[in-house]
């Protein structure tokens, strides 16, 4: 994985990328209008084209305004051009004061495209944004083109090593079962070795060596020790004389060379696998931290929190709400752990394209549990405009040959990669060839045998091992 400092790098090229914190998203400090920057789409007449609301809405549609005339790009982009194209007609851009979808204020008036779908200003939206309630009966919405999950994003958690390796290769059934097998043949051993003894000579007067050669304690002492040292492949200088004790060593033999090879085997893909501590993977473990949170002013989930009810988990968030109208600085403090980000899955994977195409790595995870799912998002017109009828069937046949998702995958084709379970521990995540760097572990593991090997020669050679 990247360096902190390279990923800030990275992000702060983005940022300059995606202007739209330069802009101050507001038409009168950029004077955006669309009568000033003449942005139009094979317009001759301006009058009778369709007026489109412009937005910030990554990837669907973003602005650049380094140049003159601002050059506005994105998968909606070309979808507006193929649905003027279709309706044989124009567009021309609108630039609202608040370039999101906007939120409706405490005293009933609206923000940013909405405002301006009211007022009839502007005829349709750029993009598609989330629908709900109040934004349904306040404006119409085409057909539902995307389905949008707000989800969690936060700086990536540190890789470090897992102890707990060299347990993990066999679960605790597997392990007991094992405990319960070596138990049983000791037992078996001992019984047979000593207790025949016992059963086949008289009884002596003079203690428990009289029956036999050894006594009881030395008989399973030996048991336990042949029975551990089988099972570590490790040599013995006991050597079963009776045919049922030969059956079952050999039969123990043979169960610790299988558990043996198969324990080794997983224990190095145990050693390789990183242990990764992530701090929340749910809003509720969220909160649960001081962390404070960060949401894109004026978007649907934004509007959640505002009105969500006291006592509930989303009215927790307004107590360590930061609001952002730049998702790029949004993700340059996210990558930091200053904040988490709460933003819909189509965002963060356009900013996520771009972090991972500059430095191969994704420098934030994403929590496993979404705050929302399965949200509607749709062009949004005026109410009660004709316009939505006829674009309509157009749009349904963009999205049923697929040249709507096409669009969006082509603009952040890398950005699916940081969306993968556990995708902060790879580049990744496929199969490669393992390097140096997985054997590690082993080579620890190696090292440390080899060390004890030899203190123990040392002590057995000196004068007083002898």
């Amino acid at each position: 994985m990247n360096t902190a400092a390279t990923v800030t790098a990275a992000v702060a090229i983005v940022t300059i990328g995606m202007t739209a914190d330069a802009t101050n998203m507001t038409a009168g400090a950029t004077n955006m209008t669309a009568g000033a920057t003449n942005m139009t789409a094979g317009a001759t007449n301006s009058s009778s084209c369709l007026k489109v609301c412009d937005m910030i809405y990554f990837p669907r549609l973003s602005l650049d305004d380094t140049t003159r005339p601002y050059t506005i790009h994105g998968p909606m982009y070309e979808v507006l051009k193929i649905l003027t194209s279709k309706l044989n007609t124009c567009f021309e851009w609108v630039f609202p004061d608040l370039v999101t979808a906007g939120f409706q204020q405490p005293n009933g008036t609206w923000l940013g495209v909405i405002s301006y779908l009211i007022r009839q200003e502007c005829d349709i939206s750029g993009s598609s944004f989330p629908m709900n309630h109040l934004r349904f009966h306040t404006v119409d919405f085409s057909i539902p083109i995307f389905m949008e999950s707000s989800v969690i994003a936060y700086q990536s958690p540190v890789i470090g090593a897992d102890l707990a390796g060299f347990v993990k290769p066999f679960t605790t059934f597997i392990w007991l079962l094992i405990l319960a097998s070596m138990v049983a043949v000791v037992v078996g051993i001992f019984f047979i070795e000593w207790g025949e003894s016992f059963l086949l000579r008289p009884q002596q007067s003079d203690g428990w060596e009289s029956y036999g050669s050894v006594g009881p304690l030395t008989v399973a002492w030996t048991s336990c020790l042949w029975t551990l040292g089988a099972a570590v492949a490790q040599s013995s200088t006991w050597s079963p004389q009776r045919d049922s004790v030969r059956l079952l060593s050999g039969l123990w033999l043979l169960i610790s060379v299988i558990l043996s090879l198969v324990y080794r085997c997983n224990l190095k893909a145990m050693l390789i696998m990183p242990k990764v501590q992530v701090p929340f993977n749910s809003l509720e473990e969220l909160m649960e931290t001081d962390i404070h949170v960060v949401l894109p002013k004026g978007t649907l989930i934004h509007e959640f929190v505002t009105v969500a009810p006291p006592g509930s988990l989303l009215h927790q968030v307004n107590e360590r709400i930061v609001l952002h109208t730049s998702p790029p600085r949004a993700m340059k403090e996210g990558s930091a752990g200053l904040y988490a980000v709460i933003a819909t899955d189509y965002v963060l994977q356009s900013l996520f394209h771009d972090l991972f195409s500059m430095t191969n790595s994704c420098p934030m995870y994403i929590a496993s549990e979404p705050v929302f799912t399965g949200v509607p998002s749709g062009l949004a017109f005026t109410k009660g405009s004709p316009l939505k009828h006829a674009v309509d069937p157009i749009l349904r046949r963009l999205l049923e040959f697929g040249i709507v998702q096409h669009l969006y995958d082509a603009a952040t084709r890398n950005g699916t990669v940081c969306f993968k379970p556990e995708s902060f521990t790879r580049p990744k995540n496929s199969l490669r060839p393992l390097e140096l760097e997985d054997f590690y572990g082993v080579f620890a593991v190696y090292a440390g045998g080899m060390l004890l090997a030899s203190v123990v020669l040392l002590v057995e050679v000196t004068p007083k091992g002898r």
